[in-house]
């Protein structure tokens, strides 16, 4: 965690990762969403020179017993409107974007490593281990 994390003509720096019980509607007219979550945050840089996808297609969550885990959609409507990822977002050259995936795991999940790509087609790949 914090390691920039470079994969083709893009980058990743994630900044928090941490295991959640709940997920608080960033509206607040429904209760929390309870359950067993991985919350992760990261800087998403276009190194390239032309627009770069930001998707959370691809961004796979492994654990130690390599079971591989895709983002929780149902969840992620609970994560602040300026940090969510829709379908393709573009980041123009030079310039980064935070932002937030969730993913359900089972309470016995450990040994987190998350799997970045150099975008929607992905043809580079890398995973970053996330310490717990």
């Amino acid at each position: 965690i914090g390691d920039t994390v470079p994969v083709g003509d893009v980058s990743y720096r994630v900044t928090s990762a941490r295991r959640v019980k709940q997920l608080s509607d960033p509206l607040h007219p429904d209760p929390p969403m309870r359950g067993n979550f991985i919350l992760i945050t990261f800087v998403f840089t276009n190194n390239g020179n032309e627009p770069a996808n930001v998707s959370d297609i691809g961004l796979y969550l492994y654990d130690s017993q390599g079971r591989e885990f895709e983002t929780d959609t149902d969840a992620a409507m609970n994560l602040p409107q300026d940090k969510s990822i829709y379908i393709l977002d573009r980041v123009n050259p030079g310039l980064s974007r935070t932002v937030q995936t969730v993913y359900s795991v089972p309470p016995d999940a450990r040994g987190f490593e998350l799997e970045v790509t150099s975008g929607f087609w992905a043809t580079e790949s890398a995973r970053i281990k996330l310490g717990f």
